[in-house]
């Protein structure tokens, strides 16, 4: 996901995020995934906020997978912070998420039936709602604190509120948002809360999870399909497929 020589600027680039000119003008240090951005902070660097929680094993992986890939490529260019959301940020009644999600993950009828159940889009805005009003202002607190350039997430239960937070706080201050990025962690399918139409790209590892975003709302210009994060010896070998397997 994370390629070589791969920061961009709005202006350069042909796999950039969209922002309307106006906007582009207002955050000349909006950036994307492309080549190296003016530097907006006083050491040059850009201050990537990376969102996950500590639900099953693969979303704190895939977060310092991307963590990792970004200070091997660019190094001193990034700032990068991995905080997880509900632990960390979204307080009471949250900070225990991880555990009941542990819970549900042992008890496989309860676990289906959260998941089916969350699947249904009133269920979906009813819980939605509820997390808002609880955790809106936690969370505006904490991205106001760090200030970061750009937030990307990997984890299904993020996309919501956080995007609710960036909204609200860009009608306060009449700026422009900070740019959001999904990273789809799930290969065979996802759940429809990994989705949020409004995020700038979203990443999508195959074509069942990319037909779930587009029925999600998703517009095509703003879904790339990429692989899941991998560690650096993964994506560093240059191996043939042949050596790998005769290895």
């Amino acid at each position: 996901i994370v390629e070589e020589n791969s920061w961009e600027t709005h202006e350069e680039g042909s796999a950039r995020i969209n922002m309307s000119p106006a906007a582009a003008a207002d955050r000349q240090d909006s950036f994307a995934l492309g080549q190296a951005p003016a530097p907006a902070r006083k050491n040059g660097s850009k201050k990537v906020l990376i969102l996950m929680s500590d639900t099953g094993g693969g979303h704190r992986a895939s977060a310092e997978a991307l963590k990792a890939a970004m200070l091997e490529l660019h190094g001193a260019l990034c700032d990068v912070t991995i905080v997880d959301f509900w632990v960390e940020w979204a307080g009471f009644p949250f900070q225990r998420f991880p555990q009941q999600y542990a819970f549900l993950a042992r008890h496989p009828i309860l676990w289906k039936a959260s998941y089916v159940a969350t699947k249904n889009p009133v269920v979906r805005v009813l819980m939605d709602f509820m997390v808002d009003l609880i955790a809106h202002d936690r969370i505006r607190g904490a991205i106001q604190e760090l200030n970061p350039d750009i937030i990307i997430s990997v984890h299904p239960l993020v996309q919501q509120l956080t995007m609710s937070v960036l909204d609200a706080m860009e009608e306060m201050s009449a700026l422009p948002r900070v740019p959001f990025v999904t990273v789809v962690t799930d290969f065979g399918d996802a759940h429809p809360t990994w989705f949020h139409r409004d995020v700038d790209v979203c990443y999508v590892p195959s074509e069942p999870v990319k037909a779930v975003a587009e029925g999600e709302g998703l517009a095509d210009d703003r879904l790339r399909m990429f692989g899941l994060p991998v560690r650096s010896s993964f994506w560093k070998d240059t191996r043939s497929r042949e050596q790998v397997r005769a290895a």
